[in-house]
Formats: structure tokens, sequence, C-alpha cells
């Protein structure tokens, strides 16, 4: 026995479990991703930020360690350029969403995967 709406009810052997529905909804799973993206992008650039002193000698990425060079050692122009792609990639991951849901978090996914491995690089575990 399966309703959708608000909430969901499952029959498993005598017991009953009452699941919300938005869990179910394709539209939760894509924001759910899409904002992990967005919250590890914005935490790397506050940390960016906050180690600024040393991150001159410590950043591995050469784009960044390029743009961090390029203005003389400050981070700003770094921090900048990447919120500007972040915010470029989740627009575009929306666009895909409004043409194919299933395509969206399909590229969504991995994409979170990898942020997942970027925060567990940044803290050493």
């Amino acid at each position: 026995m399966a309703t959708l709406g608000i909430n969901t009810t499952f029959q498993v052997n005598r017991f009953k479990l009452n699941v919300p529905g938005v869990f179910y909804r394709p539209v939760f799973w894509f924001l759910a991703l899409l904002t992990f993206v967005a919250v590890v992008s914005v935490h790397d650039a506050a940390l960016l930020v906050v180690n600024q002193d040393i991150i001159a000698e410590f950043e591995r990425n050469p784009i960044g360690s390029w743009l961090i060079d390029l203005n003389q050692g400050s981070v700003w122009l770094f921090v900048i350029v990447k919120l500007l792609g972040t915010s470029l990639v989740c627009a575009v991951l929306a666009s895909i969403y409004e043409y194919s849901r299933s395509l969206a978090i399909l590229i969504t996914g991995p994409l979170a995967g990898f942020q997942a491995v970027l925060l567990s690089y940044l803290y050493g575990t």
C-alpha cells in the first residue's frame, strides 16, 4: 500500500512506516545536492580568506595559485572567480534541471561527491 501526498505509507510485514512524501520528489534531491555543492564551495572560499597569510605556499590548485600570484599574493581575485564559477555552475545545473530532471540529478550527484571528497581533503580525513 503506497499513496503519494503529504505522507507516504508503506506496509512492511505488519508494520506501517510513515515517510514524508517530499523525500520521493526529484526536486528535493536535486536541491539538496545543489545546496551541498554551493555550501562546500563557499566554505572553501571562507577558508581561503581566513588562511590568506599562508595560502600562497599551500594552495594545490594551479589556477588558484596563478590568480593569487596575479593579484600580488592577495586571495580576493581567487575568491571572486571561485564564487562566480560556483554561481555559474549552479545556474547551469538549474537550467539542465528544467530541461531534464534525471540528467540534472545524474550530473549533480557526482559533483556533490567530488565536493565531499574536497571537504574530506580539507580536513585531512
